[in-house]
């Protein structure tokens, strides 16, 4: 029973989007415990910690997302050149956002923060899908 559910076309993506969401959420974690670390045991300033917890979990995304969300057989060193150009977009899109709520419109951070939220995964996750990984079976 379990196995022909998973053999549906529209529960197999939903599977990739579930463990795509568990790789963030590790990832986050990781992040957080990163800069805390930074912050607090290494007495590295707020703006800095952040950047550099945000590079120490770069892998932890890549090799997530690689193997467990999209279970790659792609070359490593290409699908992480792609990885590190999407991460690149998705940090200037999300400071990009953040100006445009703050600056321009002057919402209170929250709505940046939910749009960031929203847009930010939404669209890291088309990215990877076409452009970063080459999927084992495209329809899971």
């Amino acid at each position: 029973m379990i196995k022909g559910i998973k053999e549906h076309p529209f529960i197999r993506p939903l599977f990739r989007i579930i463990r795509f969401s568990i790789v963030g959420g590790v990832a986050s974690l990781s992040y957080a415990i990163f800069a805390f670390s930074f912050i607090h045991w290494i007495g590295v300033g707020q703006v800095a910690a952040s950047a550099a917890a945000y590079i120490a979990a770069l892998p932890i995304s890549f090799l997530g997302q690689k193997l467990f969300t999209f279970r790659s057989k792609g070359k490593t060193h290409i699908e992480a050149q792609r990885f590190l150009v999407v991460q690149g977009i998705s940090l200037l899109l999300a400071t990009g956002i953040t100006a445009l709520f703050a600056h321009v419109l002057n919402k209170e951070p929250i709505y940046a923060i939910v749009a960031v939220v929203i847009i930010i995964p939404t669209f890291t996750y088309i990215a990877m899908s076409v452009g970063v990984f080459k999927v084992r079976d495209r329809t899971g």
